[in-house]
């Protein structure tokens, strides 16, 4: 078949100026897409600045990926995200609709655990090196059997390759503040830097994973007892590790939702001195998270 597409464009009179397209952080590349399409078709001819080339569009969308000519295009189903697969089918059917000007071809499904081999003609480039960077903003909901539940917002940014990446994070919020005497009245806020390791695996659009971290953990406390004018406040400072389990549903290739589990554990309880005697806070939180990841690379 790559025989016959590149003998039918090398016969049209004038080279067809093409412009391809997409996200360079997808799969398929468009690089690679449009690597393999000159390589089909000697008659294409890659342009940036024709305003009257033909323009090809690549998409990744998950599961699978789009192509598209000049605004029309095919979905394609690719659970496995073979990207060297995507892209050398997506230059066959752009040659195809380039070359002979007919409708999108309708694509044979191939077996499960088919392996196609690369021949002499076109050989399969290698998978990219693909670098991802995350933004997450959540809302977390946690609290313990001591002094109820508390609220905060978090904030992270992951960068990482494959399985693995690093992420900084950032929660700021409510402690939970029932339990104490009546005599009372305190508000206590949580300030949680980390620093944390995230393992990951993609099934279709959905990414579950798995984080292990070290925070130091901030509280500040503000005091004012019922029969008195002056109110004070503390700060302490503890160390603590957090873990947490996620899952991801991508509904665009950059956009998803983030939902979790969260546990927050100090070294040690968090002493608010000066409060009340012996008063404390209970070295634990675990509750939920919710919010959104957008992919930034």
């Amino acid at each position: 078949m790559f025989a016959t597409i590149a003998s039918s464009a090398a016969r049209a009179d004038d080279p067809v100026h093409v412009r391809v397209s997409g996200d360079d952080s997808g799969c398929p590349r468009p690089a690679d897409v449009a690597a393999l399409l000159v390589h089909i078709a000697p008659s294409v001819e890659l342009t940036d600045d024709d305003p009257q080339a033909r323009f090809v569009w690549v998409s990744d969308l998950g599961a699978g990926y789009r192509v598209a000519i000049d605004g029309v295009g095919k979905n394609f189903d690719d659970p496995a995200r073979t990207c060297s697969e995507r892209a050398k089918a997506s230059a066959v059917f752009a040659a195809l609709v380039l070359g002979g000007g007919a409708a999108p071809p309708v694509v044979e499904p191939r077996p499960v655990g088919t392996v196609l081999r690369p021949t002499a003609l076109l050989p399969a480039p290698p998978p990219p090196s693909r670098t991802t960077v995350d933004v997450e903003l959540n809302l977390v909901l946690d609290g313990n059997h001591t002094h109820g539940l508390g609220y905060a917002g978090a904030a992270r940014l992951s960068v990482g390759r494959g399985l693995l990446s690093g992420s900084i994070g950032f929660l700021a919020g409510s402690a939970g503040n029932a339990g104490w005497e009546d005599r009372e009245r305190l508000r206590v806020t949580r300030f949680v830097p980390d620093a944390s390791l995230r393992v990951s695996g993609l099934v279709g659009q959905l990414e579950l994973g798995g984080e292990l971290g070290v925070s130091p953990l901030v509280t500040y406390a503000w005091w004012k007892p019922i029969f008195d004018r002056d109110a004070s406040t503390t700060v302490s400072l503890v160390f603590a590790v957090r873990a947490a389990f996620s899952l991801r549903l991508w509904f665009t290739p950059r956009i998803g939702l983030h939902a979790g589990l969260q546990a927050l554990i100090a070294t040690s309880p968090i002493e608010l001195s000066g409060v009340e005697s012996g008063a404390s806070l209970t070295y634990y939180w675990l509750g939920g998270v919710l919010g959104l990841v957008v992919r930034a690379r």
